[in-house]
């Protein structure tokens, strides 16, 4: 369903867009409890915030709750504006690259995000995904989380 203004009424909108778009049978959680199977329980260490990432002469060291990790290599998932804004870098990185990190837009990273329970999925009765677009708000997007046997995860 598609709502452009307050003063039209929503519409249905039919898209090939979404081809692209799958989930995960039992939820994506199942992606990290499955490499987690595969790894030394005590190499993962949760609850830790990054503060410093510095280079040093044997590789890369990893400041995170008072405590230095070191490494040949270190990669990061963490959003882009998130890390240039709250990790220290040594020696500094580039203003070519900060301002890349600075200005780089984080997908869905500012937006309004909520969840709605249902008992049932009413809106497949009548064959409609569960996802709305909306320009009036205050959400702008709402999809259907809905598992594949109808129940809420």
């Amino acid at each position: 369903m598609y709502e452009s203004d307050k003063k039209i009424p929503a519409r249905k909108v039919y898209s090939s867009g979404d081809d692209d778009m799958f989930r995960v049978k039992g939820g994506t959680s199942q992606i990290i409890e499955k490499l987690y199977e595969n790894i030394e329980r005590d190499q993962v260490l949760l609850k830790q915030k990054v503060t410093e990432i510095r280079k040093s002469s044997e590789g890369m060291e990893v400041i995170s709750n008072g405590q230095i990790f070191k490494s040949r290599r270190v990669v990061t998932t963490v959003p882009q504006q998130l890390l240039a804004n709250s990790v220290k870098f040594s020696p500094a990185l580039s203003s070519d690259v900060m301002g890349i990190l600075k200005n780089t837009h984080t997908w869905m990273g500012d937006s309004v995000k909520g969840a709605v329970t249902y008992k049932t999925p009413f809106w497949k009765e009548n064959n409609l995904s569960g996802a709305l677009y909306s320009n009036v708000g205050p959400f702008v997007q709402m999809y259907d989380q809905s598992s594949s046997d109808g129940k809420g995860f």
